[in-house]
């Protein structure tokens, strides 16, 4: 092992070794420094440095919808051209992908409390001729497609701009619920399809995309990522289970993701909201 390879083994190292090492010869055989993995610290320092807390007001519960202006919906509903409707979440039945494994989440679950059974056997009391069905729905609200709140998440047991993670309790989210963005969430959607840029019907499980990826898809699909927009990112993954018939882990295993380095472009790039096909 070189003194080099020592010195930059250590923090600080690199400027020692340019110091005291002397010129390579060229005949020898080089010294590769191995690149350094993403650490705890790397992750928390990002957290810090690219936080929107308190940016709008210590009020706030909408975060980064705050960056839709009514101008941005009306603009976004100018886009519109075809008319054509398409469903991207799952159906909420008992073919979903949860297994119990993470979370103890389980498939939702449909039951009859009423049916056009029972009104033909006189079960129940008829209204003017009339007789009804009636049904409920038994799940975890992450069971299937979902959007997630800003109280799903605690850094350091605060919520989203501050807010103490003891106001989400046996009751629900005191601050930072859903409900916020019941009136919120409309603007323009910018798809990026990974895997379809990539030529491949799915990605890798385990596959980092990178900042390097999402502008290159953008610039082959001939779109461009907004302040305010509401970006989609398909990997394949999600037709991938469904063609196949079967999920395996998609509930909690692994998956083609957004590598770490794309914090960064989030943060620039001022979206309203992010979410993919994993």
């Amino acid at each position: 092992v070189s003194l080099e390879s020592l010195l930059l083994s250590y923090p600080g190292g690199e400027t020692m070794a340019k110091r005291t090492t002397p010129k390579k010869n060229p005949d020898k055989k080089r010294v590769v420094r191995k690149k350094k993995g993403l650490t705890k610290r790397d992750v928390l320092r990002k957290c810090d440095q690219l936080s929107n807390w308190g940016k709008w007001g210590r009020n706030d519960q909408l975060g980064v919808l705050n960056y839709i202006t009514p101008r941005d919906i009306v603009d976004a509903s100018q886009l519109i051209k075809r008319g054509k409707v398409f469903r991207l979440g799952l159906n909420l039945d008992e073919d979903g992908p949860q297994n119990g494994l993470f979370g103890g989440r389980w498939n939702p679950m449909h039951h009859m409390m009423a049916t056009g059974t029972d009104a033909v056997q006189g079960i129940q009391e008829e209204l003017v001729g009339m007789r009804y069905a009636d049904d409920f729905i038994n799940l975890p609200t992450q069971a299937a497609s979902q959007w997630d709140a800003l109280s799903h998440v605690f850094y350091k047991d605060k919520m989203w701009n501050g807010y103490p993670a003891k106001l989400v309790d046996a009751r629900g989210a005191h601050k930072n619920g859903i409900e916020h963005f019941a009136d919120k969430m409309v603007g323009r959607g910018v798809l990026l399809d990974i895997a379809r840029h990539k030529k491949k019907p799915r990605l890798a499980d385990g596959y980092g995309i990178t900042i390097n990826d999402l502008e290159r898809t953008a610039k082959a699909q001939g779109v461009e990522v907004r302040r305010g927009d509401f970006v989609v990112i398909n990997t394949g993954q999600m037709a991938d289970c469904l063609d196949r018939g079967e999920w395996g882990g998609y509930a909690g295993g692994n998956a083609p993701g957004l590598a770490f380095e794309t914090v960064d472009w989030i943060y620039e790039k001022q979206i309203a909201g992010i979410c993919s096909d994993t």
